[in-house]
């Protein structure tokens, strides 16, 4: 019976050793998942680290943005302020030119209308002048 229970310690021995070898390996494996989280999370935190920077760094430019746009937005508004009262003002110097334009060529078309009608009535009363002429003439020597 020795032999049967040195073989039974012998496997038993056997199998003591295999299952803290499967505890070695657990252990082994729970340190390197744990290391592995701890990495995972450090990963993480850098991650969150870097995004929030960039973050705020979007943030300033787009502030900074935003001010230069409303600095050229005003500028612009001025310039077309100014441009829009020179065209005004071009315009009305334009629109005084040609009023101008159309009242002198009214008044020389007045004046033109003027001479050919006092020379319309010179010749009409010529002609009646001469019809009467005529008649008397007429009447006279007959």
């Amino acid at each position: 019976m020795d032999e049967h229970i040195g073989e039974r310690v012998s496997t038993l021995e056997m199998e003591v050793a295999v299952i803290q070898s499967n505890y070695v390996r657990s252990d082994a494996f729970a340190d390197l998942r744990s290391d592995v989280r701890i990495g995972f999370a450090q990963i993480h935190a850098k991650i969150d680290g870097q995004r929030d920077g960039l973050n705020a760094r979007i943030d300033a430019l787009h502030e900074g943005m935003s001010v230069k746009i409303e600095a050229l937005h005003e500028e612009m508004s001025v310039k077309i302020e100014a441009l829009h009262e020179e065209m005004n003002s071009r315009i009305d110097a334009l629109r005084e030119e040609i009023n101008d334009k159309i009242e002198a060529l009214r008044q020389e078309l007045g004046a033109k209308i003027d001479k050919s009608t006092a020379t319309l009535l010179k010749w009409m009363f010529a002609s009646q002048f001469s019809v009467a002429a005529l008649v008397l003439a007429a009447v006279k020597y007959l």
